[in-house]
């Protein structure tokens, strides 16, 4: 018997097991850099009925348990394989059946396998063994038939019962734990039971187990250990008694319903956000969106809402780093609020706390949270005692009486130090503290907020701040900006004004103006979109649709365009389409834009009415104003478009419920705003095979959840809202926009980059040229801290000036200054949801980080660099805007170590392109990749001075030294076409 490791689309490691010649793999040729080898698969086992998927996709092989879980779909594109658990005690009787094995099969497996498990546990063998010893063949046949029928899918063994039998057809086995086991002892899949502690004899005869599982069938194996309860350290140390034996183990709650450790400790990358929100708004417009999902977002976490309204989401250490609370008052039912923080904190996960506590702050509750309470109030200014250097960072602290909340920090408290120590005579209070579960910051020494000139700036630094609070580790993060060295470039464009003429001859549209002049000159990689209202016959211009659609179908032909849609009838403000009783939406539909966990409360009645609170704030019969400045466009910039319009009249019926556009008898629907408009591009306007990729949102981008679900339906991607504008005459961090909003249901609403030309020119009101400014934005998004990509975001209406003109000619030509990769909307956005979803794991002093392939950089920004000599899937790196170490990767999938002193093998330190089919020799000294990009596509190597190339099997002539970059031509804007890259180099 023989087994190895045979790669599956590029990505994916699967173990194979030979029986003598019986099986015939077809694999890739060998390259002739052989590459490293693969150790054997990741197993976990998580048996909860919430599977949380981006941290469990760090993992091989996952075993599931089908009957517990909720909402799951086990053919969800990830590099991770589901098994399915199936407890075989159960089926003890079914096997003196007749019909045994082929009845079950057809019953219990099979239907397993169509739902998208790629394979089984069969548990419980050892417990069978020991209850049923004659069961041994009828469990020999279900393999045997199993194996026969289904070859694809992979047997893992719950046990080490007649393993002689079943081996050949095994893909691998679970052994009972090395340190704890159940007394229930069925493979760990029970409810019941508690835990009993294995004895050194028994833990020396299963660690050999292991080891001839290892050496005699030559199949992975792990052995399912536990722990009382979660908690981390006592995991990890389980997991390490397997590691010291040279075996491995996997160490989880008595329930296996956590994420557990074994070989991998999978790094917890969520962060639940808690603020009151309002009924009829918006969370886009939420301050804790707003200011604080930026900075966390940067630190390499995945932000999740919770509206404090509502009842809170558990919320585990195993997946969560931490809460950050925004509070302007008490939560809406304080008491409700204090025992969840306290369930919260009492599991181990910190909480960073802004503004106010929300609950009043008492003797007995401030001593639990290590405070002691100072009673009255100051008399007289308020003056700065102490403070920590990360207080000042943007705007200088202005204390104010009327803030004070009278705690200070309990001096005998461990761990715990004041960030913000003022006093007013004998009154001394700690503004900002941290604090053994966190930390705090009092209002207005997180966020000073300067309504009189729509400007706000942060007192304390947020993300020194949200580091410390949350203890934070030093960890690789996923970075969206950043792609082998270059900062991505995206230019995406909305359909507004298409049909309107420019002020300037020859006389004709918009978009015909921006083809010639700006899209067919700089060929760079464009998403455009049309609004269907404007430019077709059932829309406000039906005589004009003859002339528009050509144009559009010529714009949607370019190369370098990607189409997408800018919706139907371009709805401003999209909460109001929230209560409209259109024929496509249920009833479910109709509610505001809030996220909605599907997780269970954290207790049964955890968040049941507060009697001493007033209740939470009826719903108005029309959605409030937001209290925040609307992003994007406003009604007055939609009323400037309108102006630019065609002066055709619109027909005498215009829809009752107008949002946007007056169209003439259309009533608001979804569908017909979202599918609609894409079937009217895909079959009028796209050419063929070329379809809508992503749905730009129209208005003030505050769309509701219903509207996010009808994109992921229709199959598009979706785009725009955020609020990025940060320039020299607003320089702050809280004029930068987070990676979008979450809608909760795992939907979730992408921003773009950066602000379009509305709001640099005063709703289009002028001057026309203030586009311009962008490269500010550009140059403050990028140092000191490279927050963001290089985002040229306008609509058609600039191509009707001549000073809009002048300024998109001046924006590209300082961006395409910059190193830059040009890629699509799409490319974009789909690296922001891979963000969302990816994982980051340790395993003993190396990383693995895994994602889909979308996202390709991750962030180190502690010292050293990437060890290459035995990294996985690393093409090298470069030093990163700000400090630390852009680490560039070949794949979705990754190992490295972070090693000390300079690299000396040869390394790719920028690519204008995406890497793929990377292969590194044994000696680190031969190394090739695909290379594709859309626009002058080039890779660069350090350490390349005694090495020759040759590109698709030419050799590249000319002289180089140690820094050598060779260019692969122009590219193609249609598609990326690879050209396969070889370095080989000397000793």
């Amino acid at each position: 018997m023989q087994v190895g490791w045979v790669m599956a689309g590029g990505r994916q490691w699967r173990w194979v097991v030979w029986l003598g010649t019986a099986a015939a793999l077809a694999s890739a040729p060998c390259p002739a850099a052989e590459p490293l080898a693969r150790p054997a698969p990741q197993i976990a086992v998580y048996y909860g009925s919430d599977v949380p998927v981006p941290e469990l996709q760090a993992f091989d092989w996952v075993v599931l348990d089908p009957v517990r879980v909720d909402r799951f779909d086990a053919q969800e594109p990830v590099a991770t394989q589901w098994l399915a658990r199936v407890d075989l005690t159960r089926q003890a009787d079914a096997m003196r059946g007749a019909g045994w094995p082929d009845t079950a099969v057809d019953r219990l497996f099979a239907p397993l396998l169509a739902q998208g498990y790629k394979g089984f546990l069969l548990d419980g063998l050892d417990a069978l063994q020991r209850s049923a010893p004659q069961t041994a063949d009828a469990v020999a046949a279900l393999v045997r038939t199993l194996h026969a029928r289904m070859p694809e899918a992979r047997l893992l063994a719950g046990g080490t019962a007649w393993l002689d039998t079943l081996a050949p057809a095994l893909a691998g086995v679970v052994t009972p734990g090395l340190v704890r086991e159940r007394t229930d002892d069925i493979g760990g899949g029970g409810s019941g039971g508690g835990l009993s502690e294995v004895s050194e004899a028994d833990r020396a005869a299963r660690i050999a187990t292991l080891h001839r599982i290892d050496e005699q069938y030559h199949l992975p194996a792990i052995a399912l250990d536990y722990c009382a309860s979660y908690n981390r350290a006592c995991l990890r140390d389980t997991a390490n008694v397997a590691r010291a034996a040279g075996v491995t183990s996997y160490a989880t709650t008595p329930a296996a319903d956590m994420i557990g450790i074994g070989r991998l400790e999978v790094m917890p990358r969520r962060v639940l956000l808690v603020e009151p929100q309002q009924p009829g708004t918006s969370a886009n417009t939420m301050p804790a969106v707003l200011y604080l999902a930026m900075p966390i977002n940067y630190l390499g976490y995945r932000v999740e809402f919770a509206d404090a309204y509502k009842p809170l989401p558990t919320v585990t250490p195993d997946r969560y780093a931490g809460v950050v609370t925004w509070f302007d008052g008490n939560a809406p039912r304080p008491g409700a609020w204090a025992t969840w923080l306290k369930r919260t904190m009492g599991a181990g996960v910190r909480v960073a706390m802004f503004n106010q506590f929300g609950m009043n702050m008492d003797a007995p509750t401030a001593q639990s949270m290590g405070l002691k309470t100072v009673p009255g109030m100051p008399s007289g200014a308020l003056t700065i005692v102490s403070r920590d250097p990360m207080v000042g960072f943007e705007l200088q602290p202005h204390p104010d009486r009327r803030d004070v909340v009278g705690v200070r920090v309990d001096p005998n408290v461990p761990q715990a130090q004041s960030l913000l120590r003022l006093s007013a005579g004998s009154y001394t209070y700690d503004a900002a503290a941290i604090l053994p579960w966190g930390g705090y910051v009092l209002r207005p020494f997180g966020v000073f907020r300067m309504p009189e000139v729509d400007q706000a700036r942060w007192v304390i630094q947020p993300m020194d701040f949200l580091r410390r609070a949350l203890a934070l580790p030093a960890m690789p993060v996923p970075d969206t900006t950043t792609e082998n060295g270059r900062r991505l470039m995206t230019v995406h464009v909305d359909g507004d004004g298409f049909a309107s003429r420019t002020e300037f001859p020859p006389s004709e549209f918009a978009g015909q103006a921006l083809l010639r002049e700006i899209w067919a000159r700089y060929k760079v990689p464009t998403t455009v979109s049309i609004i269907e209202g404007e430019v077709s016959a059932e829309g406000m211009y039906p005589k004009l649709a003859p002339q528009l659609e050509p144009i559009a179908r010529t714009i949607f032909a370019e190369p370098y365009v990607e189409v997408a849609s800018h919706t139907f009838s371009h709805p401003f403000n999209w909460l109001r389409t929230v209560g409209v009783q259109s024929s496509d939406e249920s009833v479910d539909d109709h509610r505001t834009d809030t996220a909605s966990h599907t997780v269970a409360p954290a207790f049964s009645g955890s968040l049941a009415p507060d009697p001493t609170a007033p209740p939470a704030p009826p719903e108005p019969s029309a959605p409030p104003k937001p209290p925040a400045p609307q992003p994007l466009e406003s009604l007055e910039s939609l009323q400037a478009l309108q102006a630019l319009q065609p002066s055709q009249p619109p027909a005498e019926d215009v829809g009752s419920d107008v949002f946007g556009l007056n169209i003439p008898h259309y009533h608001f629907s979804f569908d017909r705003e979202i599918a609609g408009s894409i079937h009217y591009i895909n079959t009028r306007l796209a050419p063929p095979g070329k379809p809508v990729r992503v749905l730009l949102w129209s208005g003030n981008g505050q769309v509701p959840p219903v509207a996010v679900r009808k994109t992921v339906e229709a199959g598009v991607l979706n785009m725009n809202g955020g609020d990025t504008y940060i320039t020299r005459t607003n320089p702050s961090w809280t004029a930068v926009a987070p990676l979008g909003v979450d809608k909760g249901d795992n939907l979730f609403q992408v921003f773009a980059p950066a602000q379009n030309e509305n709001i640099y020119t005063n709703l289009w009101h002028g001057p026309y040229y203030g586009f311009s400014r962008a490269i500010e934005t550009f140059e403050l998004t990028d140092r000191p801290l490279r927050l963001k990509p290089l985002g040229i975001y306008y609509h058609m209406y600039s191509g009707t000036k001549v000073a809009s003109l002048a300024a998109l000619r001046q924006v590209y030509d300082w961006a395409l200054t910059q190193p830059v990769m040009p890629v699509y909307a799409s490319d974009y956005i789909r690296k922001v949801l891979d963000f969302r979803n990816f994982a980051v794991a340790r395993d003993g002093d190396a990383w693995v980080v895994r994602g889909d392939g979308d996202l390709r950089t991750v962030r180190w920004s502690g010292a050293g660099v990437p060890r290459l000599a035995d990294a996985r899937d690393v093409a090298g790196f470069a030093p990163a805007a700000g400090g630390g170490t852009y680490i560039h990767l070949a794949s979705g999938s990754a190992r490295f170590v972070i090693g000390e002193g300079p690299e000396v093998l040869p390394y790719v330190r920028e690519a204008g392109g995406r890497l793929s089919r990377w292969q590194r020799s044994a000696d680190g000294r031969t190394l090739s990749a695909d290379v594709a990009g859309y626009v002058r596509p080039f890779i660069r190597f350090a350490n390349a001075a005694r090495c020759r190339a040759t590109v698709d099997g030419r050799e590249v002539s000319g002289a180089h030294g140690d820094d050598w970059r060779i260019d692969l031509g122009p590219g193609n804007p249609a598609r990326l076409v690879a050209q396969h890259v070889e370095l080989v180099c000397g000793r």
